[in-house]
């Protein structure tokens, strides 16, 4: 509803009368549609405006299947004296309701989700008919009113019986199915059903049943055409307006991008689609990003609270316990031909209703990692390099929904159409560039910064640079102020070479976390050899990644991509080579072991203070009585698993001795190694337990040492 409009907004409480509309369209007076704001979920507001004076009845046209939206949101507002007497709209049946109001929904057979299953003979509809006043008309043109009291099936002929073959089962043939009809003053008449023309209710509540229920078969009630009369109280005096909610196509964005030399000029169209039964003429047009939650709704059809029947439980159904049977049918048939179920608009309800366009691609600006890692390496707590880890963002004040879309100008939008409307048309910030891409090659891309003031929602864009198409690229959504980098094709006019160097420089050691870091300096160089072989000269970009503890020292003047990358972004004369070099610069640590070869490592030439070195001299000593005894340690236990092996090789022997075998010489010899086999392992886990035990020692003192580091600052 357009809230800047109107001065004072009175929202009317009003009754909804569930009965059909009873004006004619043309004796009402026009509530045309004002103002349409379309959501990217599938969701349209439609706003209806009208200026009323006396007792009117404003007529909204509609289809069947959008009339429980209708009934949920309706909102009905005035800027003046506008009294709202009622709300009328046609009650609903669905297609359990409708059989069991027409007699032929004894013939149905099963009831699921509204799939009804008929008979697939005439024999099946014929039972239907038991009940029913009908008027029938004989294919000799002669008619019969009564009431049909049976449907029964002829005795066998004997005559045709003998000159005609039997059935599989050896039976007689029967005469086809007859009708009982019971006449005026009671006369009985037998009509095969091989003789009737044309059948008729008689009477108008199932002649409007059974046209509901034959509706109901073809599935196609939702398609139906309904009108909603909003009627107004006398004395009514002012603009009313209505307001409700209903399904419509998803709207999606479209752009295209436009390379000069002044900027990128970006133009944004959204496609919208009217499927509605009637046109929009000049009608403000609002386009809502966001997922508002809604529901599909059952409010139309009517629904019935259960009447206790002794023996049924209690329970709400939707199916009239009166109606088509009487209470005595209820007391004492527990047939019931139509199972009772809910009502969901047969053939209208919506899934996971989305949009998107498919997996977009999305070009990387990092480098190849240079070197190989250490396990446990990261950032250096203790060198801080260049920029702050986490640097201030500027965000810009938007106002209200930053993801609202106001139509440039009216749209006249006819029924069953769709269109192209013009959004945006603005001239931002940003370049076309060749971006030197280690997997895909060198790539055409395009860097826009988001200037419009709006959020640029998911589409797809078509780029133009100096006239020509050049590509087209997956935009994502896109937030004020933020910058972004579309890339959409391959440039095969330029080719490049990577080279690169690293250097790293020990500055510090710290004692943390019960382990040993060094913080270091990392001094990455690469070197690009770019030819460019077209006509033309080509802007070049080499993408570099955040640094949260880094800076780039080479070159200087740097270009903002996203997610913190930067952009250094060079020109190329036509047919030319040249040589662009990046300079960065970091701050990291690593875990370094607790061997004697790692420490003397960090005593050679490098930049730790000589107060930290000092330590390391002081420790490596224990560190290497440790290690021989580790040494020791490792010979004990590899003599452990020596005779390890041997006892259970003599416990292999001991079991293939025969029983019996007594007290042999070649027995009691193997028992007796066994003995002493198994004495070695104890005396020898006894060694291991205090060699160990004085390894432990040497190095709590190693790392009581250690934990004399101080904390540097850089």
């Amino acid at each position: 509803m357009n809230r800047c409009a109107r001065s004072t907004l009175i929202v009317l409480s009003f009754l909804i009368i569930g009965v059909g509309a009873a004006v004619a369209a043309e004796k009402a007076p026009r509530f045309p549609v004002d103002r349409v704001t379309l959501y990217d979920c599938g969701l349209a507001q439609i706003e209806r405006k009208a200026v009323v004076k006396g007792a009117k009845k404003l007529l909204i046209p509609l289809q069947l299947a959008h009339l429980d939206d209708l009934l949920a949101s309706l909102v009905l507002a005035t800027d003046g004296g506008v009294k709202v007497q009622g709300v009328r709209f046609p009650s609903v049946r669905n297609a359990a309701q409708a059989a069991k109001g027409s007699g032929f929904g004894s013939a149905v057979t099963s009831v699921e989700e509204e799939a009804l299953t008929l008979p697939g003979t005439l024999d099946g509809f014929a039972k239907a008919l038991v009940g029913t006043s009908v008027e029938i008309t004989r294919k000799s043109g002669s008619r019969l009113i009564g009431t049909v009291l049976a449907s029964v099936e002829g005795e066998p002929d004997p005559g045709r019986a003998a000159s005609k073959p039997k059935g599989e089962d050896g039976a007689a043939i029967l005469r086809p199915r007859t009708l009982v009809i019971a006449s005026e003053r009671g006369v009985l008449s037998w009509i095969p059903l091989a003789d009737v023309a044309q059948i008729r209710p008689v009477s108008d509540r199932e002649a409007e049943a059974l046209e509901s229920f034959a509706g109901h078969l073809g599935q196609s009630n939702g398609f139906r055409d309904i009108t909603i009369t909003i009627e107004t109280a006398p004395g009514s005096s002012g603009t009313l307006t209505a307001g409700y909610i209903r399904q419509i196509p998803v709207w999606r964005m479209v752009y295209k991008t436009t390379v000069s030399e002044v900027g990128v000029t970006l133009e944004a169209w959204s496609v919208v689609h009217n499927d509605t039964r009637e046109n929009w003429k000049e009608v403000g047009l609002t386009l809502l990003s966001g997922l508002p939650k809604s529901y599909i709704l059952s409010l139309a059809t009517p629904r019935y609270g259960e009447r206790e029947a002794l023996w049924l439980a209690e329970d709400k159904r939707m199916l009239p316990q009166l109606g088509g049977e009487s209470p005595d049918s209820l007391l004492y048939d527990w047939i019931n031909p139509v199972a009772s179920f809910g009502y969901g608009m047969s053939g209208y309800g919506a899934g996971g209703m989305g949009s998107g366009m498919g997996a977009s691609r999305s070009m990387s600006f990092g480098s190849k990692t240079v070197g190989v890692k250490a396990a446990a390496e990261g950032e250096s707590s203790l060198l801080r390099i260049g920029e702050p880890a986490a640097e201030e963002t500027a965000e810009g004040e938007v106002e209200a929904e930053i993801a609202t879309y106001q139509a440039l100008a009216p749209v006249t939008l006819p029924a069953g159409t769709s269109g192209m409307v013009p959004l945006i048309r603005k001239t931002l910030p940003g370049e076309a560039f060749t971006a030197l891409n280690l997997e895909g090659g060198p790539t055409t891309c395009v860097r826009v910064e988001n200037a419009t003031g709006l959020v640029l929602q998911d589409g797809i864009s078509s780029v133009y640079i100096n006239g020509r198409f050049r590509g087209q690229t997956p935009i994502q959504r896109t937030e004020p102020e933020e910058i972004r980098v579309w890339c959409f094709g391959q440039d095969p006019d330029v080719s490049f070479q990577e080279l690169w160097e690293t250097e790293e420089i020990e500055k510090a050691l710290e004692w943390k976390q019960e382990r040993l870091w060094v913080h270091y300096l990392r001094t990455t160089t690469r070197s690009y050899t770019v030819e460019n072989r077209a006509g033309a000269e080509r802007q070049i970009a080499i993408g570099i990644p955040q640094l949260s503890n880094g800076r780039v020292i080479r070159p200087e003047k740097l270009r903002e991509a996203e997610d913190g990358a930067r952009l250094h972004l060079a020109t190329i004369p036509a047919r030319a080579e040249q040589v662009e070099t990046v300079v960065v610069e970091e701050g990291l640590e690593r875990q370094v072991g607790l061997s004697v070869a790692a420490l003397e490592a960090l005593l050679e030439p490098t930049e730790i203070p000589e107060t930290e070195k000092a330590t390391l001299r002081s420790v490596l000593p224990t560190l290497k009585e440790a290690r021989t005894i580790q040494t020791k340690i490792e010979a004990v236990t590899e003599e452990r698993n020596r005779i390890d092996t041997r006892v259970q090789r003599q416990r292999v022997n001991l079991q293939a001795v025969p029983e019996g075998a007594g007290d042999s010489s070649a027995v009691n010899k193997m028992l007796k190694d066994l003995l002493t086999m198994e004495e070695k392992i104890r005396e020898g886990e006894e060694r291991q337990r205090k060699l160990s035990a004085k390894k432990e020692t040497l190095m709590k003192q190693v790392r009581k040492a250690l934990s004399a580091l101080s904390r540097i600052d850089a």
